[in-house]
């Protein structure tokens, strides 16, 4: 069994506010990286997706602290 994270919202806000900023421009990242389309383009727009999943759960394993 595993514990769960601690985390001040202090620390929170920023990586929340990365994991927004990561989804909002998600598509501006893979065309910036991948203008034409690929296989390369499409494993990465994957890797990303599973990244922001895996991200997201994170945050919701948290347990925050209050200062």
């Amino acid at each position: 069994m595993y514990s769960r994270n601690e985390m001040t919202i202090y620390a929170f806000r920023p990586i929340l506010s990365r994991l927004v900023d990561i989804v909002e421009s998600e598509n501006d990242i893979v065309n910036e990286i991948y203008s034409e389309p690929s296989t390369l383009r499409d494993d990465f727009k994957c890797f990303l997706d599973y990244y922001i999943k895996k991200f997201e759960e994170l945050i919701k394993q948290c347990k925050f602290l209050i200062n």
